[in-house]
């Protein structure tokens, strides 16, 4: 059995980024070289609210989660869910680039997605996935890791 997870930084990047959008919206409403009407402050201090939840929403659903892989299947530990999914379960595997993120879905859609970022053995985690599950690949990642493309 092997855990995969993301390293430190990625943790510490998200915390900071979090920190910085909320210290924002607590900082500008006492601040009086804002300039602006009232109604362009509360539209700036909502946006940056709305940015500081969707970081702390993505860490919690994606970053914070740990990947253990066994013979029966891959176990997805998050901080308020654990979930196993048995390799035939895993249909396909998607890259998307410039989101960074990898997307991993069933036969009833989507089942877990993580960010790519500060992800040190990502290449290892994901051919383990395709060899026990021979799940279809994106083409962004058969180029990736060297698989062969698998069409039927």
């Amino acid at each position: 059995m092997k855990t995969y997870k993301h390293n430190l930084l990625a943790h510490l990047i998200c915390l900071a980024v979090s920190s910085l959008f909320f210290m924002v919206v607590i900082k500008v409403p006492t601040d009086t070289h804002f300039k602006g009407t009232a109604s362009a402050r509360v539209a700036f201090l909502t946006g940056f609210a709305l940015c500081g939840v969707g970081v702390v929403t993505l860490y919690l659903t994606s970053v914070a989660n740990r990947y253990k892989v066994t013979d029966e299947g891959l176990h997805v530990h998050g901080v308020f869910r654990s979930s196993f999914y048995a390799w035939h379960e895993i249909t396909r595997l998607s890259w998307n680039v410039p989101l960074h993120t990898l997307f991993a879905y069933g036969q009833n859609g989507m089942i877990f997605y993580s960010s790519t970022d500060c992800f040190p053995r990502l290449v290892e985690f994901l051919r383990i996935i395709r060899e026990r599950s021979q799940c279809q690949l994106s083409l962004r990642l058969e180029k990736a890791l060297g698989v062969p493309p698998v069409r039927t």
